[in-house]
């Protein structure tokens, strides 16, 4: 063994725990790996009596005789890995080579076990959020309110979920999710983590969001809009029944305009009576005087003057009869005039007030409208 192995191995018993995510110290000899202390890495093929891997670091170091510096993907370990590697030389030949290797995790995967748990019960419902690599979630985070319990460390992502959908566009990805799925609707946020280093993609970040509340308010809004909907077209038959009682209302106003109008005329033609049966009175007690001074032949000639003042009188006292009732027929004319005008103002006024009522319900519907929609972005 080289006096360099030997101190690197010493070291690195000490130096390993330096490294809170994990590290691991190895050398090499020219084909395998002859020493590795592994702290807290779960890595599978770096182990001693491993290959090397072919066209990899290690050989790159032994073959350019020189340090080298570079990233391992995920498929050779199983884990992302930075690798520094330093080739061992002896009287100017690389008998083999010493390195570390710690996980290359992105700053987001990272600070993870930071952020997560009081990002998750930040959210009033709470949240699920978890980390991917390009084929499973490698971190996860539940809450006090909301977890799914499906979605663990080590599960594969599905082809059809939003994970992979960020991977196979490398853009973020928001989609509602039926309960079917995850036992709840939920909506799902998921963005591109890119390798801040070489650029490429290395995985996603997802936050899951229970839509209960939103849910809730969906129904609450459809509910409320139904219910306007039915208000406001009663409301719209209350209006149309209102402006037809003001136009019959209006329309009985004009016809006891109308009466009132042909009682005058009536009491017109009662004066012209009235003033008829005067004047044949007159002439009857004119035609009576005549028949006095006629004498004997006067006397038939009086009798029918008689008569035509008895028919004066009854003409004048069914006149004034007609008169009376004219005047009792005016008052009540009157009476139901004033009601009638009474009841076409109030008409009128209902007819408006159920036109205002129908505007505020109409915009209730449409406030409805615009809950709903706020809850479906919720």
């Amino acid at each position: 063994m080289s006096t360099i192995q030997e101190c690197f191995q010493r070291l690195g018993k000490t130096l390993t725990q330096t490294y809170e995510k994990g590290c691991i110290f190895y050398t090499t000899n020219l084909d395998r790996y002859d020493y590795v202390l592994n702290n807290g890495l779960e890595v599978s093929g770096f182990e001693v009596g491993e290959p090397l891997v072919n066209g990899g670091l290690n050989q790159r170091c032994l073959k350019e005789k020189r340090p080298v510096i570079g990233n391992v993907p995920r498929n050779i370990y199983g884990v992302r890995l930075k690798v520094w590697v330093w080739p061992i030389l002896e009287e100017g030949s690389v008998v083999g080579s010493y390195g570390v290797a710690i996980p290359k995790l992105h700053p987001v995967a990272q600070a993870f076990p930071d952020f997560a748990e009081p990002l998750a019960n930040a959210f009033q419902e709470g949240a699920f959020l978890a980390i991917t690599d390009l084929d499973e979630i490698i971190f996860r985070q539940g809450s006090k309110k909301y977890d799914i319990s499906v979605l663990q460390t080590g599960t594969k992502l599905r082809q059809d979920g939003i994970a992979m959908e960020t991977i196979r566009t490398q853009q973020g990805t928001v989609k509602d999710i039926e309960a079917n799925v995850y036992g709840i609707e939920t909506r799902g946020v998921s963005i591109p983590l890119f390798d801040p280093d070489d650029k490429d993609l290395v995985g996603t970040m997802g936050l899951y969001l229970p839509r209960i509340l939103a849910k809730n308010l969906q129904e609450l809004a459809a509910r409320l809009n139904a219910s306007t909907e039915e208000i406001a077209s009663v409301m719209e038959e209350m209006a149309a029944t209102a402006s037809e009682i003001s136009i019959n209302e209006g329309q009985l106003t004009n016809k006891v305009k109308e009466v009132a109008n042909i009682s005058y005329q009536i009491n017109q033609v009662l004066n012209f009576i009235k003033n008829v049966a005067d004047q044949t009175k007159m002439l009857g007690l004119n035609a009576a005087i005549e028949a006095a001074r006629a004498g004997e032949h006067g006397r038939g000639f009086g009798v029918v003057a008689e008569e035509i003042r008895k028919l004066s009188d009854q003409s004048k006292a069914t006149a004034e009869q007609i008169r009376n009732l004219l005047k009792e027929a005016d008052l009540n004319i009157q009476e139901v005039s004033e009601a009638s005008n009474t009841t076409l103002k109030q008409s009128q006024e209902q007819a408006a007030a159920t036109e205002e009522v129908t505007a505020s319900i109409m915009e209730m519907a449409q406030m409805a409208e615009k809950l709903a929609e706020t809850a479906r972005s919720l």
